[in-house]
């Protein structure tokens, strides 16, 4: 009898680097063992044309990792406290460059910040994910919130670091800057790319795929989905009277045309009184956040940075919905319910 496909789903899609791709992929995929004895098995990361990346997990297998640590946290009394004193040692390291108070200067200094950077992202990890678990103890989850709310909003800009970094010290590759592995990256401290290389770094601009760790061919990705029983999950989002349906963050009940926002290319665009419909925000998002009438997302939960930002900001805000850059479009007219957590269009 034929194997059940495993199924992947989206879990991010957000403008990142390939860069930032490889410290996340391998954290994942390497990293993770030695904290809850296990690693993510299928990992997906497609780089798009407008620098968007799509992150894929195996839905069962993040499922799982999130009971993983919960049965750690019960097996191993010394398991918060070692994955937090880690968490908290590569952090006040990086924190200076994250800050933007510290620049990296030399590849040398690019390479620490790398290293600092790959040790740090799982026990961050860890802190995200914790807070979701049911049954861990209150004052673990309490500690795991705290330190996530800390630092959730700076996840990212490690990408940023590195960004700066390359553009300042090898401004003729400005133009291959997000599509480079950190090795090919670290190799021009020994020599300048080829004009070959770069014909073939260009290439990528266009669309890269990394795939299990693997730098793939975009074209070859349906080959490989078949060869390791993979399919990409068919999301539905909408309820039975075809109103885009979410999680409501902070309540409210407006209408407006909506701007859908993938790139910061994008927001420059966005307009007072428009509604931002975006896969997820972060702190670059806080200015149009600010001038949004309502704020719809595809991914994240109550915790996410849309949900808290709006309810420090009291913007209606709808989270989760899985599909509202799929299901809109720009200047699309839409009445947001954020407290019944639904949006539906509406015709002029």
């Amino acid at each position: 009898m034929p194997k059940s496909p495993i199924i992947m789903e989206k879990s991010y899609s957000r403008e990142h680097s390939l860069f930032y791709c490889c410290v996340w992929n391998e954290s994942n995929r390497r990293d993770f063992e030695n904290h809850v004895r296990t690693n993510v098995r299928n990992l997906i990361f497609i780089g798009k044309e407008n620098g968007v990346v799509d992150v894929w997990y195996e839905k069962e297998g993040l499922a799982g990792l999130y009971t993983f640590i919960g049965k750690e946290i019960k097996r191993d009394s010394e398991f918060f406290p070692r994955a937090k004193k880690l968490f908290e040692q590569k952090w006040d390291v990086m924190w200076p460059y994250n800050s933007g108070s510290k620049k990296v200067e030399t590849m040398k200094e690019m390479t620490s910040f790398y290293d600092d950077w790959m040790l740090w992202w799982a026990p961050m990890a860890i802190m995200l994910c914790i807070p979701d678990i049911a049954d861990v103890p209150k004052d673990i989850s309490a500690e795991a919130m705290a330190m996530r709310s800390k630092v959730q909003h700076y996840s990212a800009t490690g990408d940023m670091v590195f960004l700066d970094f390359f553009t300042r010290h090898f401004p003729q590759y400005e133009s291959i800057k997000k599509v480079l592995t950190p090795d090919e990256v670290f190799s021009l401290e020994n020599s300048p790319f080829t004009d070959e290389q770069v014909r073939t770094f260009e290439k990528r601009n266009n669309a890269f795929v990394l795939f299990n760790s693997e730098l793939i061919d975009p074209a070859s990705l349906p080959d490989r989905m078949r060869e390791n029983n993979l399919i990409f999950e068919t999301i539905g989002g909408k309820d039975s009277r075809g109103f885009l349906k979410g999680m409501s963050a902070y309540g409210g009940k407006v209408k407006g045309k909506v701007k859908i926002v993938h790139t910061m290319k994008d927001a420059s665009s966005f307009r007072s009184g428009e509604i931002l419909v975006t896969p997820m925000t972060d702190p670059r998002y806080v200015p149009i956040m600010k001038m949004a009438a309502a704020i719809i997302t595809d991914e994240g939960g109550v915790t996410c940075h849309a949900a808290i930002t709006s309810r420090e900001l009291k913007v209606p805000c709808i989270v989760g919905t899985k599909v509202a850059t799929q299901s809109l479009k720009d200047g699309d007219m839409v009445a947001v319910d954020a407290d019944a957590g639904i949006a539906r269009k509406v015709i002029v």
